[in-house]
């Protein structure tokens, strides 16, 4: 399958129909919307400090991506226009023997708890494993609990350390 027309339907554990698909360069308003209804304490949790809104060098890089070093997927809801709820990445280490790629998602609050994280989680797994990447790295603030559960939860070996006060996660594909 080709990254780029990835798509995939699911169902959260509430029962809510979603779409996991590949960001395309016209996801810019929907992610600047989508950004602009997140708690400031999510936002926090993900870029590790206030933030009001994306740039538009932000944009550029959330919305255009290779597919190749870089892996973006977004959860919408199955409306018209699509909204949406979630989005993951991650981004391969620029050595080019490395097998190690970051990855990092936000969901949006209300969504949060139903599995969302889990889902793009393994999904991006899947897609990384099979593109040749044996190990993702994460980030994480110490107090956010819930993702921590998420990577604690994975099918996946699991490694961290505290280190300037930040959690560092390592993921064994």
């Amino acid at each position: 399958m080709e990254l780029q027309t990835y798509r995939r339907s699911f169902k959260l554990k509430n029962g809510v129909a979603i779409t996991l698909r590949a960001i395309r360069s016209e996801d810019r308003e929907g992610l600047r919307t989508a950004f602009s209804h997140l708690d400031p304490d999510t936002i926090y949790k993900r870029f590790f400090g206030a933030k009001r809104e994306l740039s538009e060098v932000e944009l550029t890089a959330a919305t255009e991506v290779d597919f190749d070093s870089v892996v973006a997927l977004v959860a919408v809801l199955d409306t018209m226009p699509e909204t949406i709820i979630g989005a993951g990445r991650y981004v391969r280490s620029p050595q080019p023997s490395s097998r190690v790629a970051e990855v990092a998602f936000t969901v949006a609050e209300d969504y949060q708890g139903l599995g969302l994280a889990s889902l793009i989680l393994r999904e991006l797994s899947a897609i990384a494993l099979s593109a040749g990447v044996a190990h993702f790295i994460a980030e994480v603030l110490p107090y956010n609990i819930a993702m921590l559960q998420v990577f604690r939860r994975s099918s996946h070996p699991m490694s961290s350390l505290i280190e300037d006060g930040v959690v560092r996660v390592t993921l064994d594909l």
